[in-house]
């Protein structure tokens, strides 16, 4: 999860910001969508959507990481497909506590992306950091780490 967190700072490039009540998201180098909102100011929703082709590995899964707080719920979480493949996106909501997010936090999102044709799949990691914002609510920015 540090890792995530310092290989986050230096990717600065690939960073996607959204304000508070905003839509994040960002285009992987394989063309998988990651966006995250949150909702109601005490959820935080992460969709994987892959584009063209592209299939998240079932088997691999897509995994949730981050530090106790502010989540009020256990990670890591591995969620997986029923088969090989995902048929659908992957949608994820994790409660959290706003109250206990202090300076910020990271959320690491793992998944399995498939390139069409080959079968080759490219594990990769985008790491979606939420902080307050100055209006009260919560700042999100996505970062895709280099697979």
């Amino acid at each position: 999860m540090r890792r995530a967190a310092v290989l986050a700072s230096l990717v600065c490039a690939l960073a996607v910001p959204a304000g508070a009540g905003e839509i994040a998201a960002l285009t992987s180098s394989t063309g998988v969508a990651v966006e995250a909102a949150v909702e109601g100011g005490d959820r935080l929703v992460v969709t994987i959507v892959p584009q063209d082709g592209i299939r998240l590995n079932g088997r691999l899964g897509v995994s949730f990481e981050g530090e106790d707080a502010p989540w009020r719920e256990t990670l890591p979480r591995i969620v997986y497909g029923e088969g090989d493949y995902f048929l659908e996106p992957v949608r994820e909501s994790l409660a959290l506590d706003a109250a206990a997010l202090g300076d910020g936090t990271t959320l690491a999102v793992v998944f399995g992306s498939c390139l069409p044709d080959t079968s080759i799949c490219v594990l990769e990691e985008t790491a979606v950091t939420l902080a307050p914002a100055l209006d009260g609510g919560i700042d999100l920015t996505i970062v895709s780490l280099a697979p």
